[in-house]
């Protein structure tokens, strides 16, 4: 039996609240790891009960609550650094650093449209950054 190609991509989510923790199991008791942030990317590995298994851009693995996720368009800078443009190859507004997440709103070709809702806002290339960047999240 053939499986569909959109099976084989990966399956991302965003940190949907404030914070998350991300844990060392799948349990509030557990140890915490570390905390992730709002449009922090993580994708999914496993699924226990309410808890997923995920790992984030540089790839660190633990557990999240499912309640602390969705699937709002993200991005994270993986590279040092990722310049932010006013428009699709434009004058550059921000240099972000590794690890600056933001919300995908459009894709233009291999352009991003992003933001952070607050400060940055404009175009980013896709080969700079990790996440949701799949064409068909924006058809």
């Amino acid at each position: 039996m053939a499986v569909p190609a959109r099976s084989l991509q990966p399956e991302f989510r965003s940190v949907k609240t404030k914070t998350a923790e991300v844990r060392r199991d799948s349990d509030k008791k557990a140890k915490s790891a570390w905390k992730m942030w709002k449009y922090f990317v993580v994708e999914i590995l496993k699924y226990r009960g309410d808890w997923r298994r995920v790992r984030d851009f540089e790839g660190d693995e633990g557990w999240v609550h499912k309640d602390d996720l969705d699937g709002t368009p993200c991005v994270q800078v993986k590279g040092k650094t990722a310049n932010l443009r006013k428009t699709p190859g434009g004058t550059v507004l921000w240099e972000l650093e590794h690890g600056y997440a933001l919300r995908v709103f459009s894709r233009r070709g291999d352009w991003l449209e992003v933001s952070d809702l607050e400060d940055a806002n404009g175009w980013i290339h896709v080969d700079t950054v990790w996440g949701m960047t799949d064409p068909d999240l924006f058809r």
